[in-house]
């Protein structure tokens, strides 16, 4: 009688899910930001991460273009060259690593297939946000999918943190952003299941941005050198300390790589290219320009503890201990990395392992203790941290976003950020 009472009561669960589903579908259709707050109360249901994909290609949609000197803006310009009919396949064909104008071949592809049919940049940001949003999706319900139970609060934070670190807005830089996605989904899965194909994949983000070639790289000199931690302990804190480096050492550095990325690199280190930004650097206010130490700080007060207090947990976890070995290889050599221009957002996709180890931690400790003084002590920081990355994120939304729905998304386009409206 109890087996049959179980499924009985399994079958229920399971159509209230399907109702949940279909539910949540209909409100996106209505409302698709409604429809984000519908899924937060089911997080655990399978439904719940295809509404974040589907409300990151509405986002795409309702894009808005308010400063020109975003990256968005050189993906209309050109969206409105391919248009052109003098402009063909064999014309990007001739562009892909000949000319160097490009050496990413998915973001240049994606734009040429949009210009077949329109000149619309929301359609080409709908594509955008198709890809960006699966990978994005994927990896939230990844660590979701992962643990068990009733959600901590302190979970809650850091899950909340992990989805804005590289945020659905992030679609303004389509190629990097969205190769960090990639990259992230592929080794997660690579190092809990050892499938070629997810190496693969892993491997391919340097088709999406060409400067995955580092990541990569120290991916397969991890898997090379396999689980080290006390060595990747210490080189992590030891460049923590630098803090300058020669470009022209830098350039030297990467001399050996094919002719082909020549002139990106060339882009990346210069001094014109560091100048330029560090004077857009000195026109930010103080709490954007540190709003990434502050994170940063946090992941190395629980990367030591988990060194120093979290033997157990990796002993039981064969994936986290992969993972903590990774996060503090890729880590330190981000840190020597960002030395370069640009290079900072190496530290970015750093975080993202590290927050998800951290998560993966938290919910699995059993003895609070210390643990929840680091966390409480910790929330200023990481308030700071969400805070600047959805201002930042509201120069791009609009309030089509907020109140539209794909039909009025269609009809009318946003010209005025959300961020103009509470100015």
């Amino acid at each position: 009688m109890q087996p049959q009472t179980l499924r009985s009561r399994s079958r229920v669960q399971d159509e209230d899910r399907r109702r949940g589903g279909s539910f949540a579908r209909v409100i996106f259709l209505v409302w698709p930001f409604g429809s984000l707050a519908f899924t937060a109360y089911h997080l655990r249901s399978s439904w719940a991460k295809n509404i974040v994909w589907l409300f990151v290609i509405f986002f795409g949609l309702t894009f808005v273009i308010s400063n020109p000197k975003i990256d968005a803006n050189r993906y209309n310009d050109k969206l409105q060259e391919m248009g052109d009919h003098d402009y063909t396949f064999q014309t990007l064909g001739h562009q892909l690593y000949r000319d160097t104008e490009y050496v990413d071949v998915l973001q240049p592809l994606l734009t040429f297939v949009v210009s077949r049919f329109t000149s619309d940049y929301r359609v080409l940001f709908a594509a955008f946000g198709l890809i960006f949003g699966y990978f994005y999706s994927r990896n939230i319900w990844y660590l979701i999918d992962r643990t068990s139970g009733r959600f901590k609060w302190y979970g809650v934070t850091l899950l909340i943190i992990f989805t804005v670190i590289n945020g659905f807005w992030n679609i303004n830089g389509f190629r990097f952003w969205t190769a960090a996605h990639i990259f992230v989904f592929g080794v997660l899965h690579y190092l809990e299941t050892g499938k070629a194909k997810h190496l693969f994949l892993t491997i391919l983000t340097v088709f999406v941005h060409f400067s995955f070639f580092f990541p990569v790289l120290v991916f397969l000199l991890y898997l090379a050198g396999g689980n080290r931690k006390h060595l990747y302990f210490y080189f992590f804190l030891l460049t923590f300390t630098f803090s300058e480096a020669s470009l022209t050492q830098v350039r030297e550095y990467l001399s050996f790589l094919p002719s082909i990325f020549e002139a990106k690199v060339s882009n990346y280190t210069s001094d014109v290219y560091e100048q330029v930004l560090n004077e857009r650097k000195s026109l930010l206010n103080w709490y954007v320009q540190y709003y990434g130490a502050a994170l940063r700080y946090v992941v190395l007060v629980w990367l030591a503890w988990i060194y120093f207090q979290g033997g157990a947990f990796i002993r039981e976890h064969a994936l986290a201990g992969k993972l903590f070995s990774f996060v503090l290889l890729l880590y330190a050599l981000s840190n020597l990395g960002s030395l370069i221009p640009s290079g900072n957002r190496f530290i970015v996709l750093s975080n993202l392992f590290a927050v998800a180890l951290i998560f993966w931690y938290y919910h699995s400790n059993r003895q609070p203790g210390w643990i929840n003084r680091i966390a409480v002590l910790s929330m200023p920081a990481l308030a700071l941290y969400f805070l600047i990355s959805v201002r930042i994120g509201l120069d791009m939304m609009g309030v089509q976003m907020l109140v539209g729905n794909p039909v009025t998304a269609i009809f009318f386009r946003d010209e005025t950020p959300l961020v103009d409206w509470i100015r």
